[in-house]
C-alpha cells in the first residue's frame, strides 16, 4: 500500500463519522438527498390521530423513566447500587412495572441475603433494560382512546350541521311559533 493510500484510509476513518472523505459511502448509511432509512415509511397506514396518541403512550412512558430513574438516584446516594426495598419502591412510585424474572436476574443483583434473595441491585442497568411500550400499529386504537382534534370536531359538526335550511330553523325555533310560521307561509 502506498503512503498516499494509506494516509487516505486514517483520514476517511477519522473523518466518517462527518461524511465526508468517505469513499466508498457507507451502505447502511443515510440515503443521502432527502431519502429514509425505511422502505416502507414506519408511518404508513398511521392517521393523524393514531400518530398523536403514539406520541402520547411514548411521552408518558419517558415521564416514568425519568422519574425512576431520579429515584433510583436519590436512593442510590449516587452510587451505583440501590437496594431491594427501594428499588420496588422507586418502581412502584413511578408506575414502571418491573417483570420478577428481571428482579431476579443475576445481571443486576449485586448482593444477597442468606436465605439467597436479592439485598442491592446494580440499577443503572437495569434501568436501561427497562422496556419502552410496543407501538400499537395502525388501526390498534380504540375510537374513545384517540385525542380529538378542532378540525375532526369542526368536520364532525359541519356533518351535522348539513341539512336543509327549513330544517334548521323549525328545530330553532318553539313549537309555538312554528304553528304560526307554517300559517302564515300557507297564506
Amino acid at each position: 500500500m502506498s503512503v498516499i493510500a494509506a494516509s487516505y484510509d486514517r483520514m476517511s476513518m477519522r473523518n466518517s463519522h462527518r461524511g465526508i472523505n468517505c469513499w466508498p459511502p457507507p451502505i447502511n448509511g443515510a440515503v443521502r438527498g432527502g431519502g429514509g432509512l425505511w422502505r416502507p415509511s414506519p408511518l404508513e397506514g398511521y392517521k393523524e390521530e393514531e400518530m398523536v396518541a403514539e406520541a402520547q403512550l411514548r411521552q408518558a412512558h419517558n415521564k416514568k423513566r425519568s422519574q425512576f430513574k431520579q429515584r433510583l438516584t436519590v436512593a442510590s446516594g449516587g452510587g451505583a447500587t440501590v437496594g431491594a426495598r427501594d428499588l420496588v419502591q422507586a418502581a412502584e412510585l413511578s408506575h414502571i412495572a418491573l417483570p420478577r424474572n428481571m428482579l431476579e436476574a443475576k445481571a443486576f443483583v449485586m448482593e444477597r441475603t442468606g436465605s439467597d434473595k436479592p439485598r442491592k441491585y446494580s440499577w443503572r442497568p437495569l434501568y436501561a433494560s427497562v422496556d419502552y411500550p410496543a407501538l400499537r400499529g395502525p388501526g390498534g386504537f380504540a375510537e374513545s382512546e384517540l385525542p380529538s382534534f378542532r378540525k375532526t370536531a369542526m368536520s364532525a359538526k359541519t356533518s351535522t350541521d348539513a341539512r336543509p335550511e327549513g330544517e334548521q330553523t323549525k328545530q330553532s325555533v318553539p313549537a309555538a311559533d312554528q304553528s304560526m310560521m307554517e300559517q302564515s307561509t300557507s297564506e
